[in-house]
């Protein structure tokens, strides 16, 4: 194997553990923010039982889909990489074609996108929630 593919191939495997610890920050900072802020104003206000809690719950409910969706793109990101080390492995040139599709990295895009729109979501949905009980 020629060295540039050595290298290109160390990359790989390098994003593949990456994505793989990125994936932990990822769950550790979305749940622990969210739902931990989220706890700590419902505490402030539990002198009067707060109002209109669908905004709350819809916050909750964003949130935990951008977790859920997160993992199933972290997991696909773990998938295409290993992929991308078969490809190298048998036949290098196929990672250099110019209209190769990879329905894999395609789905991983879309989701770090529904993921983001969801957590965003959640933001403004708590806002609401917040503007209303204060």
């Amino acid at each position: 194997m020629d060295e540039h593919l050595l290298k290109y191939r160390q990359e790989l495997i390098d994003a593949k553990n990456a994505s793989q610890d990125e994936l932990d920050k990822a769950l550790l900072s979305l749940s622990a923010g969210a739902f931990g802020i989220t706890i700590a104003f419902l505490n402030s206000i539990s002198a009067s039982p707060p109002i209109q809690t669908g905004w709350l719950y819809t916050s909750w409910i964003c949130w935990g889909l951008t977790i859920s969706i997160s993992l199933v793109a972290f997991y696909l990101s773990v998938i295409s990489h290993e992929k991308d080390l078969k490809i190298l492995n048998s036949k290098p040139d196929l990672l250099y074609e110019k209209n190769r599709k990879d329905p894999i990295n395609t789905a991983v895009k879309a989701l770090n996108v529904i993921s983001l729109v969801l957590f965003i979501t959640g933001l403004i949905t708590i806002s609401i929630f917040a503007a209303k009980n204060i």
